[in-house]
């Protein structure tokens, strides 16, 4: 089968030739801009701009680099049957796999050839791709310990970064909420709806306080919100105090992360994580900056069995599709009650103790941070006596009606050849970290 120029569909010979004309400079950023010369692709690509800068700058690349591979043009793509279409897409993916490249960056690529004929009212059936979701780059990786989070934060020597840090971390947020789309758009201070700003200072009148994630920063389009912690809200107030200090005037509109350069008022996404890579390396951990989302989803995961805290409401805070919180009436909607915010706000407190970085948390502050949220509700100081108790010993593994006077959550990572002893110490098993390490809880009489 032979394609318009001559050369068979797929052939060695189709795939020697990598220029699509010869006018077409190498570079990879050229590429995309001789292929945006193209009426049609323009429009295609300035439509998915407003859903998402990155996603459609990726899928106008991959699409200028079949287009090089296999010397086809945008248009061609668009009219070719769909059979022989196939299989030029399966030899491409043949020999992408020869070129080394893995199996879900070759998906990619065809779901953004997929994403250009439904573009034009076309088909592109399925194509096999050997290992497709295998991510051989990234099933190494480690999810943070507490401990390696507090070492993070501590390496890190400016507050701008320690508070990105903490917004993924603890908060769950992805890096194109914070910044995106060039650093045109991103978290604004109005988003975070328990922060006041005086002439002087900032102030946050409740911890932990709300976020709320509008649906033009949503990957899914759908709002949601989550909660800053108590150590998120420290060093939050820090850096904004520390900009009104070098003499930045404060709106509701202003970014919540600020970008150094004099061109965007939001950091790039990629910037965001590039400044907190550089610290990963610095410390020497096995992780991406993704994990850190990971990591507020695996301590809340642990949280679930101390709390009330359910999965659907973890899910929703790290903004993913559930009917939780994509609903009309869910969650992610922003004129929530106040005493629906308040019993959120509730059981991010709960659970707070499992993502703090702090290795001790003493009960009495526990216990201070969860009255005040359970008076919010509307208890009374006798009715809310009971429930908070029940709410320290929950989170500090202790059964009702135990004695917890004086315990600490303490939870610590031990390698796996000496969990026998400290089982019979009288630790308790939580949870495995990964092959070689396990969380354990000491009982009150071993802490």
């Amino acid at each position: 089968m032979r394609g318009t120029d001559g050369a068979d569909i797929g052939s060695e010979d189709r795939y020697a030739r990598w220029q699509m004309n010869e006018d077409m400079p190498s570079r990879r950023n050229q590429k995309t801009i001789e292929l945006l010369k193209d009426t049609e692709v323009k429009r295609w690509y300035e439509r998915k701009i407003p859903r998402s800068y990155e996603s459609a700058r990726v899928r106008l690349r991959n699409l200028a680099n079949f287009c090089e591979a296999t010397r086809l043009m945008p248009d061609q793509i668009a009219r070719m049957e769909e059979p022989e279409l196939a299989r030029v897409v399966e030899d491409f993916v043949d020999k992408e796999r020869e070129r080394g490249m893995k199996g879900p960056t070759i998906v990619k690529r065809v779901d953004s050839i997929r994403a250009w004929r439904r573009y034009n009212d076309k088909k592109l059936r399925k194509i096999d791709v050997p290992r497709a979701r295998v991510y051989e780059t990234t099933r190494e990786k480690m999810v943070p310990t507490q401990e390696q989070l507090r070492t993070l934060l501590m390496s890190t020597p400016n507050l701008r970064t320690k508070c990105m840090i903490l917004l993924m971390a603890h908060s769950g947020l992805r890096p194109c909420v914070i910044g995106r789309d060039r650093g045109r758009e991103g978290l604004r201070l109005k988003a975070i709806q328990d922060l006041v700003i005086e002439d002087d200072k900032v102030e946050f009148i409740r911890v932990p306080a709300r976020v709320m994630i509008w649906e033009e920063l949503s990957k899914n389009n759908h709002p949601h919100s989550t909660f800053l912690s108590s150590e998120s809200v420290e060093y939050i107030e820090a850096y904004l105090n520390e900009r009104m200090n070098n003499g930045e005037r404060l709106t509701g509109d202003s970014p919540l992360i600020l970008s150094n350069g004099p061109k965007n008022k939001f950091l790039y996404a990629t910037k965001i994580g590039e400044s907190i890579r550089k610290i990963i390396r610095k410390v020497g951990i096995n992780m991406r900056p993704y994990e850190l989302r990971r990591y507020f989803s695996t301590q809340l995961q642990l949280a679930e069995s101390r709390t009330g805290l359910t999965h659907e409401i973890v899910q929703s805070w790290m903004g993913h599709k559930c009917d939780l919180a994509t609903s009309v009436y869910g969650l992610g909607s922003s004129n929530l009650s106040t005493k629906v915010v308040d019993e959120l706000r509730g059981l991010y407190l709960e659970s707070e103790p499992f993502l703090l970085t702090k290795r001790e948390m003493n009960q009495d502050m526990l216990r201070s941070q969860i009255e005040k949220v359970i008076l919010e509700l509307g208890s009374s100081p006798e009715d809310s006596s009971d429930a908070v108790s029940c709410a320290v010993q929950r989170v500090v593994g202790v059964q009702p009606g135990e004695h917890a006077a004086n315990a600490v959550v303490k939870q610590i990572v031990v390698p796996i050849e000496h969990v026998s002893a400290h089982l019979q110490q009288g630790y308790t098993f939580i949870s495995s970290l990964n092959e070689t390490e396990v969380i354990l809880q000491p009982n009150l009489e071993t802490a």
